[in-house]
């Protein structure tokens, strides 16, 4: 016999339209400190099951690929959006993580501040890192970059991740040494 349970998991209509509207003022990026906290408290007491009902990393991506000037306050309030949601939980690593290459390429960005944010992000992203993860993150810490702030960041977040999982990143000398050398 084999029995099949299906469990479905109903988020209430307050936080998800919560997580529009503060969406919506990350995306604007003026004032957004508020938001960046409602949108990482919604995820908190909702879990992971208001990322499916949201596209809330849809959004987030949007927000990093504002370009110019004008973007620079929306491209940071987007790095500080990842940052609270990364902290959040340890779970919700796999729906963070794919924004590590593009969190490298903020660290070159002109602005500071958006520099600064991308740093934080970064740095929250691989602090919540498990070791059976490295499969998938070390490829991501392996492409080089003509930017030296990429390539100190790739360089620190390996150390990292070798003090978290020692034994993992070990096994994975073979592949980090050639392009780190």
């Amino acid at each position: 016999l084999s029995y099949t349970i299906i469990i479905n998991i109903q988020v209430e209509d307050d936080s998800m339209s919560d997580i529009q509207a503060s969406l919506s003022v990350i995306a604007s990026g003026a004032n957004y400190d508020g938001a960046v906290v409602a949108v990482s408290e919604a995820i908190k007491a909702d879990g992971a099951s208001v990322l499916g009902s949201t596209d809330v990393f849809a959004e987030l991506s949007k927000n990093l690929a504002a370009t110019g000037k004008p973007g620079a306050a929306v491209r940071e309030a987007g790095c500080k959006a990842i940052a609270s949601i990364a902290a959040v939980s340890v779970t919700l690593e796999p729906y963070v993580i794919q924004f590590i290459p593009t969190l490298l390429t903020r660290l070159a960005d002109k602005l500071r501040p958006v520099q600064l944010a991308a740093k934080g992000a970064f740095d929250a992203i691989i602090d919540t890192v498990q070791p059976n993860s490295l499969k998938a993150v070390i490829p991501m810490l392996l492409v080089t970059s003509p930017k030296w702030q990429v390539n100190h960041a790739r360089i620190e977040g390996l150390m990292k991740l070798n003090k978290n999982a020692t034994l993992q990143m070990a096994r994975s000398l073979v592949d980090i040494i050639p392009n780190v050398a």
